[in-house]
């Protein structure tokens, strides 16, 4: 067996707030580079499962938690698992729910196999190439699984936002996207909307002032 020194970082507040920063920069570039620079989803796939693929190669050969190199996959990852749930959405038409169903099922799979094999799921454990594998895999299905249990969430949201009353909120819904505002009873105006577009997958906050 492969031994190393633990490959991955203490689990702590800290590593909550990167990892969350991670996760949106990650989504947010899966984004910018498949739209906002036209790439499409095919080629920025192409392009981000070959940067992921060296990024890991280099992070299997090292012998300890290297926190450039770990965050770099995770950012990978990230963008990877984002970009998986949108060409299977977008390019194939699997709906949401059977690619949340699909990917949840596959989850559970991974941790069964992971824990039948080393008896354990602890990540101060992960000492051997076999349990990062089973921990890479378990990161890439989790970001998958939360672009797409993300946006089904939005979209059942959408309805029930839409019937709040307009004194307080409105909701402008299209076919592919909706906005939620709230204006605040004081003048000028304070607008601050929520805006969701389902075709980019992607939630921003926007504000803005106007004066009666």
């Amino acid at each position: 067996m492969n031994r190393m020194l633990n490959r991955v970082p203490e689990v702590t507040l800290y590593f909550w707030i990167i990892k969350i920063m991670a996760t949106t920069v990650g989504e947010t570039a899966a984004d910018f580079l498949a739209f906002t620079l036209n790439f499409g989803l095919a080629a920025t796939s192409y392009l981000m499962g070959a940067i992921l693929t060296v990024v890991l190669w280099n992070q299997f050969r090292l012998k300890r938690y290297v926190p450039v190199s770990y965050w770099t996959v995770v950012v990978l990852v990230s963008i990877v698992g984002t970009l998986i749930t949108d060409r299977l959405v977008d390019e194939m038409g699997v709906s949401l729910v059977t690619i949340t169903i699909v990917f949840t099922l596959a989850l559970l799979g991974v941790f069964a196999l992971w824990y039948n094999s080393e008896k354990t799921l602890a990540m101060h454990s992960i000492k051997t190439t076999k349990r990062e594998l089973f921990y890479w895999a378990a990161i890439l299905l989790t970001f998958a699984l939360g672009t797409a249990a993300g946006d089904l969430l939005a979209e059942g949201l959408r309805p029930w936002l839409c019937t709040i009353s307009p004194s307080v909120w409105w909701c402008d819904c299209h076919n592919s996207y909706w906005t939620l505002s709230l204006q605040h009873g004081c003048s000028p105006d304070i607008l601050a909307s929520i805006h969701f577009d389902s075709s980019f997958g992607s939630i921003y906050w926007r504000f803005a002032v106007s004066a009666r």
